[in-house]
């Protein structure tokens, strides 16, 4: 155990876990009522992490600091190596100043000699001085159909007199441009996930690209053990396997989210996929989906998939190594990443 003045770290062992809820309840409102009721499924606590999962900063008997350690099986070519995802880290605003964030993230970087993580500018901020590298080769694709109800438009509105009008004027332009985009696009097949809907799923990646390989165990602890799993779902071209997809539709607070988390495209015709996103589309509009995103970092998929999902966003990839062979395992400009792979879609958890 280290200690920064009256702040010690340790494990969630070591402190009530009222104290834990407190902490989530404060720094990660929206999603706090998922985190205290499934933080040892997120952080796999009992799956055979060997990490200290989430980390604490602790004074007294009051949780300060919080970073969230996912083990992660990374593979490039035919080499797999452990790395150490990193997340919800979070420190109170009264210690941020301190050496609470970069003694959580020392203590982290441990256990592990990969560690790999999505972020934001201000974690960028505190691990870029403890010389972790970055690029911006994942992007976010996503498609706002009712933009008035997007939280930040929303906020907006109750500032700016008739903002809520040219906010609803818009939604409506956007849905009815994508329904006659859309109209003579082919249906797509929807499915319950199981071991069958998503083999294909399994290994079905480019293994040249540096990926987390997705095997049974990976599936099963990521969809078919997540407490949410009825929100999952496949969608595939009706009565044909050359193009699917792994979805989930979050409902946060009414506003209703397509999360496309996977894509099986093994033909790799550019027809098939571009066609496969227009019934995305055609899907979403029917069940009245308020946004679609996907991520992926396949430039490819990216420009046929940025034709239908038009707002384009560049995502922050952050990694260090302990050694040479390391920072050469991770550092390559041939990645693939999408929402299933990391921590990105587990930011939109909350009470349903």
């Amino acid at each position: 155990m280290r200690k920064d003045g009256k702040v010690r770290f340790g494990s969630s062992d070591e402190v009530k876990e009222a104290a834990l809820v407190a902490f989530y309840e404060q720094m990660f409102p929206e999603r706090a009522p998922f985190l205290t009721q499934h933080w040892r499924w997120l952080y796999q606590v009992g799956r055979g992490n060997e990490f200290d999962s989430p980390l604490l900063a602790i004074t007294e008997d009051r949780v300060v600091g919080h970073g969230g350690l996912m083990k992660v099986t990374l593979q490039k070519g035919q080499t797999r190596r452990d790395a150490a995802w990193l997340m919800d880290f979070a420190i109170l605003p009264e210690f941020q100043r301190g050496m609470v964030g970069g003694g959580l993230v020392q203590i982290g970087s441990s256990f592990c000699p990969l560690r790999v993580a999505f972020l934001n500018e201000r974690s960028w901020g505190m691990v870029a001085k403890m010389g972790w590298q970055t690029h911006f080769q994942t992007i976010a694709l996503q498609l706002p159909l009712r933009p008035e109800k997007i939280p930040q438009v929303q906020t907006l509105t109750k500032r700016w007199i008739g903002m809520p009008a040219v906010s609803q004027l818009g939604g409506a332009i956007i849905r009815s441009v994508y329904k006659a985009l859309t109209l003579a696009q082919a249906n797509l097949e929807r499915l319950p996930v199981s071991p069958e809907t998503l083999a294909p799923f399994r290994e079905a990646q480019e293994h040249s690209a540096l990926h987390v390989p997705r095997t049974a165990e990976f599936l099963d602890w990521r969809i078919l053990s997540h407490p949410h799993v009825k929100q999952y779902f496949v969608l595939r071209l009706a009565g044909a396997n050359d193009c699917a997809g792994i979805f989930r539709v979050m409902n946060l607070g009414g506003y209703q989210r397509l999360h496309f988390l996977a894509l099986h495209w093994p033909n790799g015709e550019s027809k098939t996929l571009s066609k496969f996103f227009a019934g995305v589309v055609r899907w979403a509009l029917a069940e009245n989906i308020d946004h679609v995103v996907y991520v992926t970092s396949n430039p490819q998929v990216a420009r046929l998939g940025v034709r239908w999902l038009p707002v384009k966003t560049a995502q922050r990839f952050a990694f260090h190594a302990e050694d040479d062979g390391g920072w050469e395992f991770l550092n390559t400009p041939e990645q693939r990443w999408e929402l299933i792979d990391s921590d990105f879609e587990m930011m939109f958890e909350a009470k349903a």
